[in-house]
């Protein structure tokens, strides 16, 4: 499991050359960073198991299509991909990774939110990773593909079972969990069928978002992990 403690010397390197005032993370000239309010932009770090839905999430938040699904179990993400969103007047950066060092390098500011995306079973190495890195305050555990994201009850029914699992209950006393559904959207038309559960998809998709986002306007106050 990657480690962000690792990762450190190279986001320290990216501050110098900001407060220097040589170059950014792109390499242009540039003066230093000084982002304040609204105008700071608020830095989501998406990490995950590989085809666990972290391009789908990316997709829904920035409301985009430049995170390239799979609608196969065989995974697309690239090594590093991020994308810019303005959200009620407040600017996000979002950042799909397998590699922390890269996602750290483009967050200058600071990483405002890590969400962990699971799609199933939280397993003891996700546990581990959070409390190793001290980022429990930081974190938002994000379950996807929750057929049931929209009932109150169920995602109850569900946070109760993994309080009682062991190591896991730790990190659910400490974290977020917020529950998403975000089936696919790119799907080849063979009937009307397949139209009407675009259309459906689409409006899962659209409720997860507003959901998860609503949630990131409480926790990220300003406050960033670095």
């Amino acid at each position: 499991m990657f480690s962000i403690k690792k990762e450190k010397k190279a986001q320290q390197w990216v501050n110098k050359k900001e407060e220097e005032g040589l170059n950014n993370v792109d390499g242009n000239l540039t003066g230093p960073l000084k982002l304040e309010g609204k105008d700071k932009i608020r830095n989501l770090l998406i990490i995950g198991r590989t085809g666990g839905g972290k391009s789908a999430l990316a997709n829904v938040l920035s409301d985009s299509d430049e995170f390239e699904e799979s609608a196969r179990s065989v995974s697309k993400t690239r090594t590093f991909q991020k994308k810019e969103f303005e959200w009620n007047g407040v600017k996000y950066r979002v950042v799909e990774t397998d590699k922390i060092g890269e996602g750290i390098n483009f967050m200058p500011e600071g990483i405002s939110r890590i969400l962990f995306v699971v799609d199933g079973v939280f397993t003891k190495e996700i546990a581990t990773f959070i409390f190793e890195n001290d980022i429990v305050e930081y974190t938002t555990i994000v379950r996807t593909k929750f057929g049931d994201f929209k009932n109150k009850d169920e995602c109850e029914k569900d946070k109760q079972l993994l309080e009682k699992s062991g190591s896991i209950a730790e990190i659910v006393k400490f974290c977020s969990i917020i529950y998403v559904d975000n089936p696919p959207t790119n799907i080849i038309f063979s009937d009307e069928d397949d139209v009407e559960q675009v259309k459906n998809n689409r409006k899962r998709r659209t409720r997860s978002k507003t959901i998860l986002l609503n949630h990131l306007e409480t926790v990220c106050q300003g406050k960033y992990y670095n």
